[in-house]
């Protein structure tokens, strides 16, 4: 990413911060002579090589003592432990006195769905496994009868290892122009990272060579741990009064249409709007105007603090010039997003057609 944003004529170089950097080893749940895959809950919690051993019982359970405690999601439940009735529920679960926790996540491939997380709010006292959803039935069906089981959890912590932004700048005249993406996610994050990426670098190779205003490129890493880039990268912004406008590309921004039968997803017609775009009342009118059906979004709705995603919330109570953009994504924080069905060259053509012409709107009315 450095050396594409310095090929594009941009000062760019890493911004260094601290992570704890968890490496899995084992994770699943015996029971039996079967081993059923998981994933760690972050912040990861391991459990002694052999595992943890005791019957299965549901989390409402009167008695977890010395249990393992399981939980089931529904399939609304996105991909976030501050979710409603996800990390608060695990939370108060682990509280009750359970050797470990099993959450079984939803979702419609059945493929387990990685959860993000706050590392202050979710610290979990016992060790939390995340498990796929098409294990439902058999987890449920074990965990009545308090079948035997053992968790396994094992890794490596790394309590400060380094993670980079990466921030890109060209000095230039006129209204600044920021633009920021994730440059981190689950597993492949085809879709969910490397579209908006891939459209991040699109900007900024025709913004710096096709304008003269000054520009600020940042890709955040650390999105996962409750926007941690972003937090880091905030003092060192450019301060309010000098953006003339600022555009987030958040997850999912160039998927195209899929559809998932028996956990094989594949493309499908766009049969409804896939991505939705927010906008300060500053620059609504040029986001209504740029992100529209035609390119599969919405309509553009105003940026409240209840409907700035991810790193919006970071930015959003100060610049008043600020606008995202995310789409849907059925293979949202899960093994299965990956390039070969991820996205098409004519689904990126046209989102990224859709940023410069939001651009280059929010930009004339700056300078007007």
């Amino acid at each position: 990413m450095i050396r594409r944003l310095r090929a594009a004529g941009l000062t760019a170089v890493p911004q260094a911060f601290q992570v704890p950097l968890f490496t899995p080893g084992e994770c699943g749940l015996r029971v039996g002579a079967e081993m059923l895959p998981a994933f760690p809950g972050w912040p990861a919690k391991t459990t002694p090589v052999g595992g943890l051993t005791g019957p299965l019982a549901p989390h409402d359970a009167p008695d977890l003592s010395g249990r393992i405690a399981l939980i089931v999601l529904d399939r609304e439940r996105g991909g976030a432990w501050a979710a409603k009735g996800v990390g608060d529920v695990a939370m108060q679960t682990a509280r009750r006195g359970p050797l470990a926790i099993v959450v079984v996540t939803g979702g419609p491939t059945g493929a387990v769905v990685a959860l993000n997380t706050d590392l202050a709010r979710f610290d979990w006292p016992v060790p939390v496994l995340l498990a796929p959803g098409r294990l439902a039935a058999q987890l449920t069906a074990l965990a009545a009868t308090g079948a035997p089981a053992t968790a396994v959890l094992t890794g490596t912590l790394t309590s400060a290892a380094t993670a980079d932004n990466v921030v890109a700048r060209r000095p230039g005249t006129g209204p600044g122009v920021v633009v920021s993406t994730p440059k981190t996610g689950w597993f492949h994050c085809a879709g969910e990272r490397g579209t908006g990426i891939a459209v991040f670098l699109d900007l900024a190779r025709r913004l710096a060579a096709g304008t003269r205003c000054d520009l600020t490129f940042v890709a955040f890493a650390g999105h996962e741990l409750d926007y941690l880039g972003a937090r880091r990268f905030r003092p060192s912004a450019p301060a309010p009064s000098k953006v003339g406008v600022w555009l987030h590309i958040g997850a999912d921004a160039a998927m195209q249409p899929l559809t998932v039968k028996n956990g094989v997803a594949a493309p499908a017609p766009r049969s409804a709007p896939i991505r939705r775009a927010t906008a300060a009342p500053a620059v609504l009118a040029a986001a209504s105007a740029a992100f529209d059906a035609g390119a599969g979004f919405a309509p553009a709705a105003p940026l409240t603090e209840a409907n700035a995603a991810g790193e919006l919330s970071v930015f959003r109570p100060d610049y008043t010039m600020l606008a995202g953009f995310l789409g849907a994504n059925p293979l949202f924080h899960t093994p299965l997003d990956r390039a070969d069905v991820a996205t098409t060259a004519e689904e990126l053509r046209t989102v990224a057609h859709a940023a410069r012409g939001f651009l280059r709107a929010a930009l004339a009315g700056a300078r007007g």
